[in-house]
């Protein structure tokens, strides 16, 4: 829809996904509707790369974002969303009903106002390799970890709040993760910092305010300090 500035994928099965490549997508809204993931999904046959390399239902390769927004439900990928080596910055980011991670971004410099993701398969969102300023994430009903920065990543987070997940934050490899206010509840493990690769190092977590009760992870090599002014 051109000039509503909307572009709307359709899956077809289960095995369709799309990408956008080398695009300025300025004021522009995007949509993926997955099929629903059948409950009886053999995951055997399940390939976390397709036949290009890509990992997502909805990809995104060296795009300029610009106040766009990004809508994407179900769909039987690795990555419900993949945005890799891309700037710029978006207003919104709605997921829900992953087959395995909602959100993947990698190798990519951006600024998010909103990033919101119900049900995921996997971890609700992954980090690595990059600059990434987001202002809020709303993370509930997620199998693995809300939050996931890893291999030098920096991220600066205003407010993150997290219900119904295994871990609320996971920051390794080198990655450091700033977050203003954090509320985490439902959860077996509020936060771990860690070293997961050999090629790193441990991981840094900054909270200025935390609230959740669970226990916590860190190793020798990391570190995680509460109260940062």
């Amino acid at each position: 829809n051109i000039e509503q500035k909307q572009i709307t994928f359709l899956q077809n099965s289960e095995f369709d996904w799309a990408l956008v490549k080398n695009a300025n997508l300025d004021d522009w809204k995007i949509l993926f509707k997955g099929l629903p993931v059948e409950k009886n999904y053999n995951q055997i046959n399940f390939e976390r790369l397709n036949k290009y390399g890509m990992t997502g239902c909805l990809n995104f390769y060296k795009v300029y974002f610009k106040s766009t927004s990004l809508m994407a439900n179900s769909g039987s990928c690795e990555d419900t969303i993949n945005i890799i080596n891309s700037s710029g910055n978006i207003e919104n980011i709605e997921i829900s009903d992953a087959f395995s991670d909602g959100l993947d971004l990698d190798f990519s410099k951006m600024k998010i106002e909103k990033i919101e993701i119900k049900n995921a398969g996997n971890d609700c969102m992954d980090l690595s390799s990059g600059e990434y300023f987001i202002e809020h994430i709303i993370a509930s009903n997620c199998s693995d970890k809300a939050l996931s920065v890893g291999e030098k990543s920096n991220l600066f987070l205003n407010s993150f709040l997290v219900e119904n997940s295994s871990i609320g934050i996971s920051s390794k490899d080198l990655s450091t993760t700033t977050i203003n206010f954090a509320k985490i509840k439902n959860v077996k493990f509020c936060y771990e910092a860690f070293q997961k690769k050999q090629e790193f190092g441990g991981g840094k977590i900054n909270f200025k305010v935390i609230e959740c009760i669970n226990k916590n992870i860190i190793d020798k090599n990391s570190s995680v300090l509460i109260g940062m002014k």
